[in-house]
């Protein structure tokens, strides 16, 4: 009597579990199950929205490169506007404290020769512009013009090959013809043996001969050489201005 006392009641707690258990286990697999299909689903969505904001990132980006370069293109616009600025004050400055009067022109070509060096201007005949004027920048002469037209006009710059100029040297007083080699140096010939010119020294038109007025700054000497043949002292100068550099002068 008493054993099937005992096997009543563990059959009523076998089924008292069983009720208690059975909804968190049929829970357990729906959860289970739902998890299973539903990944796939899960990570195409995961990457989609890492591809959508990859794809946004690459948006912005491409924006933001666009407005740099708007903004270097602007950066750019306004250090040429502050340059020519400069450019102009200084030309404007040495013009009003020239001992003649003078012509503001904007070089507009370059000779694309290596042994002629010349530029054209936008100013000629029309402007005032004459054959054998002078040619200056605030940093001293640059050439001279040697060709005219009605509204533009060839200047030979110092450096050509073909150019004379006569100097005479700074401190020393010694006059000489400067002459161009082509490149960007010049040289001063027919210096007396006995020249004491020195590396450094300033270069200045002499004035003899009326094309070019005196005193006007041309460069430095840079080397100093002996022509034993001709029996005279060559001076090697490098001018005030780069030649590559001209864009305004004054005629």
């Amino acid at each position: 009597m008493q054993r099937i006392k005992k096997r009543y009641i563990l059959s009523l707690l076998i089924i008292v579990a069983v009720v208690v258990l059975k909804p968190t286990l049929f829970i357990s697999a729906k959860t289970f199950l739902f998890e299973t299909f539903s990944l796939p689903f899960r990570l195409v969505n995961r990457v989609g929205a890492r591809l959508k904001r990859r794809s946004s990132y690459l948006r912005e980006n491409s924006v933001l490169k666009e407005r740099a370069a708007v903004l270097a293109l602007e950066l750019s616009k306004t250090s040429e506007i502050i340059q020519e600025n400069q450019r102009l004050k200084a030309l404007l400055n040495f013009k009003e404290n020239a001992p003649y009067k003078s012509i503001t022109a904007e070089v507009i070509r370059r000779s694309p020769s290596a042994w002629s060096e010349s530029v054209l201007i936008n100013k000629g005949r029309k402007h005032g512009i004459k054959k054998r004027m002078s040619v200056c920048t605030p940093s001293g002469l640059v050439g001279s013009v040697v060709e005219v037209g009605p509204f533009t006009s060839k200047v030979m710059l110092v450096t050509d090959s073909n150019s004379r100029v006569g100097v005479i040297i700074k401190d020393i007083r010694n006059a000489a013809i400067l002459v161009g080699s082509g490149r960007a140096q010049c040289k001063v010939i027919y210096l007396p043996m006995d020249s004491d010119i020195k590396i450094g020294e300033e270069v200045l038109t002499s004035g003899y001969g009326g094309l070019f007025p005196k005193g006007l700054a041309i460069g430095k000497v840079e080397e100093v050489g002996t022509d034993k043949i001709a029996f005279y002292k060559y001076a090697f100068v490098k001018p005030n201005q780069d030649m590559n550099s001209i864009e305004e002068v004054l005629c």
